[in-house]
């Protein structure tokens, strides 16, 4: 079990299966490939000088993996609070329709 792989089972067709090890690891992996997206344009923006008609595309197509996870999960909209807003706006929070306001503002029709 501790080999370093993940565990195997067999499903019904007698194929093997891995079993889902990180059920957020979809969201986090999308989550690093847009971060990493943005810090490489920024890193090219500084070295180059790239123009805005080239810079604009690029976080648009970055924001894809994000709101692919966003719409799989369901289209959550809920914040869960940092320990210091608990206080004032509760554990969790539901943005509702201004989350889903700004989604679509961002991502081109």
């Amino acid at each position: 079990m501790l080999s370093g792989r993940p565990p195997i089972r067999a499903d019904g067709e007698g194929g093997l299966t891995a079993v889902r090890l990180c059920p957020q690891l979809a969201l986090y992996l999308s989550a690093l490939l847009s971060l990493l997206t943005a810090i490489l344009l920024g890193l090219l923006d500084d070295l180059f000088d790239i123009r805005w008609r080239h810079k604009l595309p690029i976080p648009i197509v970055a924001s894809i993996p994000l709101l692919l996870v966003y719409y799989a999960q369901g289209g959550l909209t809920t914040v869960v609070m940092p320990k210091g807003a608990r206080e004032l706006l509760g554990p969790v929070v539901d943005l509702g329709e201004a989350k889903r306001d700004v989604i679509r503002c961002s991502t081109p029709h």
